[in-house]
C-alpha cells in the first residue's frame, strides 16, 4: 500500500514512490486541468472553449474573468492595473466590422460598458494599410474617448475633408468636471486626397494628441492643416499637442469665437504644444484670439518662399516658448520667424528659442523680446531690433552688445 499525496491548491494526485496504478492517478489530474488551469484568449474566443464546471477563462484583451458553469461562460469580475480606472476595459478596433477604420472604432467605441475604457489600434489584419474616412466623434457621448494606436501602423486618408473632428455636442463642461475628454496617441497617419486638414477640435478641452506621425498637409488652396482648434459655443482650453508633421500649409491653426462668428470665447488658456513641422509652406502657428499661458517648445521648419513660423496676432499673457526653434531647409529673404499681427498685443516670453529668420511686424506694433543663456551671459533681445541685445555677464557687468 502506497502513500500517495496530492498538490495543496489544486488537489493534483503525486503518486508515491512504488505505486501500482499511477497510470489511473495521472489520468485523473488530467481530468481536473480544465477547470484547475486558467485559459487565456481575447474575449471573443470564449466560445471556441468548453465551459466546464469550474474552468476559469481570462480574457486577455478586456481583463475579464469568466467561470464555467458547465453550459455557458459567465462573467464574474473585470480588473485593471495601477491608478487607471480604465485600463481594465480596452477593445481591439481589428475585432469589430467595418469599411473603414473609423467604422470598426465606432463599433468599438459602441461596445465599452458606459463608453469607458480604451479603443486599441494594431496592424491592419490583413497587412494592408488601414483605411480612413472623415470622422466626427462626440466625446461627451461617451465616458470619454480614448484612441490607443500603435506607432508604426499606417492609416490613409484619401478625402478632401478633414480626417478627424471631435465635435462635443452634450455638456462641454463634462470634458473638465467627469473627464469626458478626447486622446489619440500613435499611428502613421498619410494624407493622400486634397486635404482640408487633419485634426479639428471644435470647443475642446483637455484633449490629448499625440500622433506619430501626420503627412501630406498640403492642398490646392495652401491652406491645409495640421491641428486646427475652433472656439464655436465654448472654449478649447489645456490642450496637449506633439508629434511630427511633414509637408504643411499650416501647421497648427487657433480659430477663436470672433472669427467664427459663435457664442463662445477667444481662450486657449494652458495649451501645450510640442513636436516638429517641417516643409511648412506657409505658417507653421496661426496664432489668433488669447493663447494665455499656452506654452510652445516646437521646431517648425519653414520650406515655402514667404512662410512664417509663428504669426502671433492675439494676447499672449504669461505665454512661454520654451526652447522652441525656427529654422529653415529653404531660406529666403521673405521667409519670417515670427509676424506681428494688427492685434498682437502682451507678447510671449521667448526662453532659448532659437530664431533664425527674424521678425516682420509695422513699427507701432508692441515689441517681441526674447532672454537666453549663453555660456556666462544673460541676454535680453530685442527681436524687432536685431542690431543690438542687453547683456548681463557672470561678475554682474551689464552693457549694450551686438546681438549676433
Amino acid at each position: 500500500m502506497s502513500n500517495d499525496e496530492s498538490t495543496g491548491n489544486h488537489g493534483y494526485n503525486t503518486p508515491a514512490k512504488g505505486t501500482k496504478d499511477w497510470g489511473r492517478l495521472l489520468n485523473e489530474n488530467f481530468s481536473l486541468l480544465d477547470r484547475g488551469v486558467e485559459i487565456r484568449d481575447a474575449a471573443a474566443n470564449r466560445n471556441d472553449y468548453e465551459p466546464k464546471n469550474g474552468a476559469k477563462f481570462l480574457a486577455i484583451d478586456t481583463k475579464t474573468v469568466y467561470l464555467g458553469d458547465g453550459s455557458e461562460w459567465r462573467e464574474f469580475a473585470t480588473f485593471g492595473s495601477g491608478g487607471d480606472d480604465t485600463a481594465g476595459n480596452e477593445v481591439f478596433a481589428s475585432e469589430y466590422d467595418g469599411a473603414t477604420l473609423d467604422e470598426r472604432i465606432d463599433a468599438a467605441l459602441a461596445d465599452l460598458p458606459n463608453g469607458q475604457g480604451r479603443v486599441r489600434v494594431g496592424p491592419n489584419p490583413d497587412g494592408t494599410v488601414w483605411q480612413w474616412s472623415a470622422w466626427t466623434v462626440d466625446p461627451t457621448a461617451y465616458s470619454g474617448v480614448h484612441i490607443d494606436i500603435d506607432r508604426n501602423v499606417r492609416i490613409e486618408y484619401q478625402g478632401d475633408g478633414v480626417a478627424i473632428t471631435v465635435d462635443p455636442a452634450g455638456d462641454l463642461r463634462s470634458q473638465d468636471t467627469f473627464g469626458h475628454r478626447f486622446t489619440l496617441e500613435g499611428g502613421i497617419w498619410e494624407n493622400t486626397g486634397n486635404t482640408t486638414g487633419w485634426f479639428r477640435g471644435i470647443d475642446v478641452n483637455r484633449a490629448v494628441v499625440h500622433p506619430a506621425h501626420v503627412s501630406g498637409l498640403t492642398n490646392d488652396a495652401g491652406d491645409c492643416f495640421g491641428i486646427q482648434l475652433r472656439n464655436n459655443a465654448y472654449w478649447s482650453e489645456d490642450v496637449d499637442v506633439d508629434g511630427k508633421y511633414v509637408d504643411v500649409d499650416v501647421g497648427v491653426d487657433l480659430v477663436p469665437a470672433s472669427m467664427t462668428g459663435g457664442s463662445g470665447t477667444d481662450s486657449f488658456h494652458d495649451c501645450r504644444f510640442f513636436g516638429t513641422f517641417t516643409g511648412v509652406q506657409n505658417y507653421g502657428f496661426r496664432w489668433e484670439g488669447e493663447p494665455f499661458d499656452v506654452v510652445c517648445g516646437a521646431t517648425v521648419i519653414l520650406a515655402g518662399e514667404e512662410a512664417t513660423a509663428h504669426y502671433l496676432n492675439g494676447n499672449f499673457q504669461d505665454a512661454v516658448f520654451q526652447g522652441s526653434d525656427s529654422e529653415s531647409i529653404n531660406p529666403t529673404d521673405t521667409q519670417s520667424s515670427f509676424e506681428l499681427g494688427p492685434d498682437y498685443y502682451h507678447g510671449p516670453l521667448l526662453l532659448n528659442h532659437t530664431d533664425h529668420r527674424g521678425v516682420d511686424s509695422a513699427s507701432d506694433i508692441a515689441a517681441l523680446f526674447g532672454i537666453e543663456v549663453q555660456g556666462q551671459q544673460l541676454r535680453i533681445k530685442n527681436l524687432n531690433r536685431p542690431e543690438t541685445a542687453f547683456t548681463m555677464y557672470r561678475d554682474g557687468t551689464v552693457d549694450f552688445t551686438s546681438n549676433e
